[in-house]
């Protein structure tokens, strides 16, 4: 009895580290657009104590605003390696591509996090917007803080290609 359980222990053991090692060359890809409007959704919800019907025009609205920034995210990545490779060989001419490429998607991005955010905030009863606004104050900057309606702060640096 004691041998099967040993054996069984060994097996499971082995089998978790097989998984993990799979798993531990690939990263995770950014979870799907439906999947962060509905986390992001369920936090206003509570928050704010939203409505079904404001609950499902808030879907709509951030899986909108979900798929779009992925897009941008995407290119962001491409266009920042694009710039990588432009220091790399001293291309001045690919520097200033890259460079006016990254602000364009920039301003894409938070256009695209503002048009959400307004009609989201269009959505809300006059006590909701008291409450959102209370707990959700501008920042010095002058837009809106990090947070569910804010920008999620600087994207990560390409790669080190050493």
């Amino acid at each position: 009895m004691k041998t099967k359980l040993s054996v069984s222990l060994v097996i499971a053991a082995t089998s978790a580290l097989a998984l993990m090692a799979q798993n531990a060359g690939t990263p995770p890809g950014p979870p799907p657009p439906a999947q962060v409007a509905a986390h992001r959704l369920t936090h206003l919800t509570t928050l704010l104590s939203l409505t079904s019907a404001q609950q499902s025009s808030a879907t709509s609205i951030f899986s909108a605003e979900e798929t779009t920034l992925q897009t941008i995210h995407t290119s962001m990545t491409t266009a920042r390696q694009a710039l990588h490779t432009a220091v790399q060989a001293n291309d001045t001419n690919g520097i200033a591509s890259a460079a006016t490429q990254i602000g364009s998607l920039t301003t894409q991005e938070v256009q695209a996090r503002a048009t959400a955010d307004a009609a989201f905030y269009a959505l809300l009863t006059a006590d909701q917007k008291s409450k959102f606004d209370e707990l959700h104050p501008p920042h010095p900057g002058g837009g809106p803080a990090p947070g569910p309606l804010g920008p999620p702060g600087p994207p990560p640096a390409p790669p080190d290609q050493n």
